[in-house]
């Protein structure tokens, strides 16, 4: 007779970055979370033109394509975390011209499994909000996977 092999639950965190300081401080503020249920966590961007403000500098520093330098920038922030956690972290970036970095993030979650999309939220309001639209709110609309808002501080 073959012995039960025991199945270990072990939760999947979504984390999207833009490389901004904000959307890495979802990484810190859900780490006790994921430390107490031994959670994978996949470090994600959407490929999106508003992200060029905060890799272009780098990308131009290294000669590399946005693509490349946001690849690099999530790899590290992956292998960082990974390493000072021991938690088992990727990371990957989505496509995502012509469609809300929302809905995007809400297919990539539902149909690779994810329990749980972390992440920051800017905080905006008013005309800032209504002209530059919120990731946050584009995901809500759309997802059935359960979000965990950090506002920005």
């Amino acid at each position: 007779m073959e012995a039960a092999v025991e199945e270990t639950y072990r939760p999947q965190i979504l984390i999207p970055l833009d490389g901004s300081k904000l959307a890495r401080s979802a990484v810190e503020a859900i780490l006790p979370l994921a430390k107490a249920t031994n959670a994978t966590m996949t470090l994600v961007s959407v490929m999106e033109p508003v992200m060029d403000r905060h890799f272009e500098p780098f990308a131009h520093a290294e000669d590399v394509s946005i693509a490349e330098a946001i690849e690099t920038y999530l790899e590290s922030e992956a292998r960082h975390v990974s390493d000072d956690t021991g938690l088992v972290v990727t990371s990957m970036l989505l496509g995502g011209f012509g469609e809300l970095p929302g809905e995007v993030l809400a297919r990539f979650a539902a149909d690779n499994g994810f329990t749980l999309v972390a992440m920051s939220t800017r905080g905006l309001s008013g005309f800032k909000r209504l002209i530059m639209g919120s990731i946050a709110k584009q995901l809500l609309d759309v997802t059935e996977v359960p979000v965990l808002l950090f506002p920005a501080t």
